[in-house]
């Protein structure tokens, strides 16, 4: 057992996180990223400025969070761009964070993704199934001794 709380303390973001992200800009049409959520099977993304600086987040969940407009619900209120869903007040960590207080920032926020940004760029993202998948396999590899 000691060997799973010893894992857990040494793993860290940058040993969980996705690599390969896919980002959005904050101009692009909310039609062109739900396509690419579903072509690119997504649940969340990054949204970067020009510069590459992370300024946003846009998850799956963002599309079902209607906006009141005149008393109709319209889940495209305001100029249909990402940059009206996006969540922008966004947490992030280093890949140097370690593990349970990335899941202690999740859980503590109800965040499900949060960029890894190194250098003032956007270097991964790790999501709660990160950190699920790190638990079973650390407690796969204590099993399998």
């Amino acid at each position: 057992m000691h060997h799973i709380i010893d894992r857990f303390h040494t793993l860290v973001a940058g040993d969980l996180m996705a690599r390969r992200v896919f980002q959005l800009s904050p101009d692009a049409s909310l039609d062109e990223a739900a396509e690419e959520f579903a072509k690119h099977e997504l649940s969340s993304a990054p949204v970067v400025d020009a510069q590459g600086v992370c300024i946003g987040m846009l998850s799956a969940a963002d599309f079902l969070k209607p906006n009141l407009h005149d008393g109709v619900v319209d889940a495209t209120s305001g100029d249909g761009k990402v940059r009206a869903l996006m969540t922008s007040a966004v947490q992030s960590v280093a890949p140097s964070t370690p593990l349970l207080q990335v899941a202690k920032m999740m859980s503590v926020g109800h965040i499900h993704h949060l960029p890894v940004i190194e250098n003032e760029r956007i270097v991964g993202v790790v999501s709660t199934l990160d950190i699920v998948s790190a638990v079973v396999n650390t407690v796969d590899e204590w099993d399998a001794r």
